[in-house]
């Protein structure tokens, strides 16, 4: 009997360590957001005794920080004193990271999810969304103010934060909180609450309490966006064409609760006048591409991001790039999220235009986690696309349960396109301990499993892994170091019965403390590829130096002893090569300099010019303040062409102005051209978007 009652506690894991609390008292007049802490915040409840995360972990911050906090009816103000005992250590420049502090708020308090506020000492802003309890990072922009100001004791950073911004429970008066500060140089991260080496946790945040926000009005956010786009074509061979328009969409938000939120978008301007970076390519499946669009990337989480391990649903399928480069386009799309007690939701739909071959189609998903114990989870995830070729619909259970150091997940989705149904399955379980990290990953996709409409399918077959091994921290001259050797096996279904990939390999990483990070790996195995059965190994490097320095340096090396090309329908050696430099040549100027080579041999090994694919990528940036830039890149491409069985050469030049005159209110200029066997293509965009918060 006391067994049982034992394993039932640590099921639930309940956590018994204290967790520091801060009170947000109410101000009647709030504080003026200009760095300089005035009387008021004397009144405000502070947060002290830093702890460090790293390099030291739970030893005392190198300098201490205290941070005030207060509330009024619209606004959560946040300041920080840090005092600085030697200014010449303090990295605050504008071409690169600076010190600076980090806000972490966790309104439903569900330790899974958080919003995060950065400010560098250089006055940069910057903010993200973190989920799964620490393990991702997804893109937000939210609307809130900062300001910073030097002093002779150091440096004093004030932020408010508007209620209206964040999404939260309207009963709660305890929200999950916590403060970081971040010294660039010294490679020291420390929190206001204790967490472990091994990362960050949303669970071991600390407590907010007495919040209490009042009415959001109206709770409408107007997007409306103007567009100028010009495009000129000059073909070597034949008529090219010069074409001016202008556009303009809107994109609207309300939330009629303060934890519900709808989007509408009609006619957007999803566009990228930066295209996707080239990439070569030599497998049979299509490359996974990160999202960038705004109205797809509020909430992301909650349709499962890119963390699905099987992807039923693939944001970048709408309003996806045809071969000849156009862009089906988006005619109108809506979103609803929202949170109910332990649980969240979300509705997306999105309808698009006919473009060539492309009908016209509307995708529909529907997403619902809940919360059980202290942070783990339970999941449901439908997507679909439908037009008059063909109907597309897939629908996942998740289950992800999270205690102290171990994590493990189970996925299981179904999927129905046309007259075929079948199904997929994956588990994983990953341990991360300050002594001992491991992962066992086990997954099957049956061979009729198809999301390519509204989702992501390549791969089908049966795969598993599993890595064990030992991590130090803080020994000699490491910070950090983990020797990780495991197996891999894979079937894919169309392999010969009985016919598995086996592979054993050995992955090493280390950090210093002066900030030079080493990855090696190295493997071996028999493959299957092509209709042949084959051995191969490889072996790889990773290098980077401090980036804190005026210039640094990174290098990427991988070799392959016979991999499959199926670029070029060949078993052959492979080797890649990338070497990035950056250089900070005054506060406000950086430049870089990546050169990435592609070498593919043939069947007996020889190398020739055209088995060469190069790309080159200098750029610069100019920061006029810390809301408006400059930049200039050029991408230079010569790569095999399978089709002419030659070598191209194509070069892009990229220029952006852009400003930021507002929360989430920003002018843009940009202009692209490309250059491409003689034609020439020039495109020049002016953009307005600013928000109307009502």
């Amino acid at each position: 009997m006391s067994g049982a009652v034992f394993l039932i506690v640590w099921l639930l894991g309940t956590q018994t360590e204290s967790l520091p609390v801060i009170r947000a008292h109410y101000c009647s007049t709030p504080p003026v957001i200009d760095g300089v802490l005035e009387p008021a915040w004397q009144e405000a409840d502070s947060a002290t005794g830093f702890i460090q995360q790293i390099p030291e972990n739970g030893r005392p911050a190198s300098e201490p920080t205290t941070v005030y906090l207060l509330q009024d009816r619209h606004n959560l103000y946040i300041a920080f004193r840090c005092p600085v005992s030697d200014f010449s250590q303090v990295h605050d420049r504008l071409s690169d990271e600076p010190d600076g502090v980090r806000v972490l708020i966790d309104p439903f308090d569900d330790n899974v999810n958080a919003y995060c506020f950065i400010v560098g000492f250089n006055g940069v802003e910057s903010d993200y969304r973190i989920t799964g309890d620490g393990t991702a990072y997804e893109n937000w922009d939210g609307v809130w103010r900062s300001a910073v100001r030097r002093h002779d004791w150091g440096y004093g950073i004030e932020l408010a934060i508007p209620f209206r911004s964040l999404r939260y429970p309207p009963a709660r008066t305890e929200w999950g909180i916590d403060f970081a500060r971040y010294l660039v140089r010294r490679g020291e991260r420390s929190f206001w609450s204790r967490h472990e080496v091994t990362g960050f946790r949303v669970s071991r945040m600390g407590r907010l309490t007495g919040i209490q926000p009042a009415g959001r009005g109206l709770g409408l956010e107007l997007y409306p966006v103007g567009l100028v786009r010009h495009e000129q074509l000059v073909l070597s061979h034949a008529v090219g064409s010069d074409a001016l328009g202008a556009e303009a969409g809107l994109d609207l938000a309300w939330a009629p609760t303060p934890s519900g939120n709808l989007q509408f978008t009609l006619l957007p301007d999803f566009a990228q006048i930066e295209a996707d970076p080239y990439q070569v390519n030599l497998s049979r499946y299509e490359l996974w591409l990160a999202e960038r669009r705004p109205f797809f990337v509020e909430a992301v989480e909650t349709f499962g991001g890119s963390a699905q391990p099987v992807k039923i649903f693939y944001s970048r399928r709408i309003g996806r790039p045809l071969p000849d480069g156009q862009v089906v386009p988006i005619l109108a799309g809506l979103k609803w999220t929202d949170r109910l007690g332990r649980g969240q939701y979300g509705l997306l739909g999105a309808l698009t235009g006919e473009l060539a071959d492309e009908p016209q189609s509307f995708y529909s998903v529907l997403a619902a986690r809940h919360q059980i114990l202290a942070n783990s989870e339970l999941g449901l995830l439908y997507a679909g696309k439908d037009n008059r070729q063909f109907s597309n619909h897939g629908l996942a259970l998740d289950g992800i349960w999270r205690y102290r150091s171990l994590t493990s997940r189970l996925f299981l989705c179904g999927a129905q396109y046309g007259d075929s149904l079948d199904y997929a399955f994956s588990l994983d379980g990953s341990y991360q301990s300050d002594r001992l990290s491991g992962e066992l990953i086990v997954r099957q996709i049956q061979p009729g499993f198809n999301m390519n409409g509204p989702g992501y399918t390549t791969w089908r077959g049966q795969y598993g892994t599993f890595y064990l091994g030992p991590v130090v921290y803080n020994r000699g001259i490491l910070r950090y170091g983990a020797l990780q050797p495991g197996v891999e096996l894979n079937r894919e279904w169309d392999y010969p019965a009985q016919t598995f990939d086996r592979r054993i390999f050995v992955n090493l990483s280390a950090q210093t403390l002066a900030q030079h990070s080493l990855t090696i790996w190295t493997g071996c195995g028999d493959q299957w590829a092509l209709e042949h059965r084959f051995s191969a190994g490889y072996a790889g490097i990773y290098y980077a130096s401090d980036y804190t320095r005026p210039f640094a340096v990174s290098l990427y090396s991988n070799y392959e002893t016979r991999s499959a090309n199926y670029r070029r329908l060949m078993i052959a050696p492979v080797a890649q090569l990338e070497l990035t430099l950056q250089g900070r040549l005054s506060d406000r100027l950086s430049v870089w300099y990546t050169h990435s080579a592609t070498v593919e041999a043939d069947s007996l090994g020889r190398v020739s010019r055209q088995d060469l694919t190069s790309v080159l990528r200098p750029g610069l940036e100019y920061s006029l303040s810390p809301k408006a830039s400059v930049r200039l890149s050029l991408e230079t491409v010569t790569a095999y062409e399978p089709e002419t069985a030659r070598q191209s050469f194509r070069h892009s030049l990229f220029g952006l102005y852009s400003w930021t005159f507002a929360p989430r209110s920003t002018f843009y200029f940009a202009t692209n051209w490309g250059f491409d066997r003689g034609d020439i293509s020039a495109i020049f965009v002016a953009k307005v978007r600013y928000l109307f918060n009502i």
